[in-house]
């Protein structure tokens, strides 16, 4: 499922809800898979960065020429969560979100 871009500051608060949607124990070494392996992706040239999480799969890409914005895909995640992940997504990339 291709979710298009969210704001790269927003990815962690977007693992975190994937997180909940799929029962997933996100912790601070899923994080640090993330922050290390994000920056050698192209979401046009490849190569993603694939993570499994849970029973699903989360692949994300910086967007060639915008360091600020990656590119999002969650696959094996049942069809009953694609509104609220798509709800989701587009919260991520209209808002810039905090703690």
């Amino acid at each position: 499922m291709d979710l298009g871009w969210i704001w790269t500051e927003n990815l962690r608060p977007f693992l975190e809800v994937l997180a909940v949607l799929t029962e997933y124990q996100f912790d601070e070494s899923d994080w640090h898979a993330f922050t290390a392996a994000v920056d050698g992706t192209d979401s046009e040239r490849g190569p993603w960065f694939d993570y499994p999480f849970g029973s699903a799969t989360v692949a994300v890409a910086r967007e060639p020429g915008a360091g600020e914005m990656l590119s999002v895909r969650v696959e094996n995640i049942g069809d009953e969560w694609h509104d609220r992940l798509r709800w989701t997504s587009d919260i991520m990339r209209n808002w810039r979100l905090t703690k």
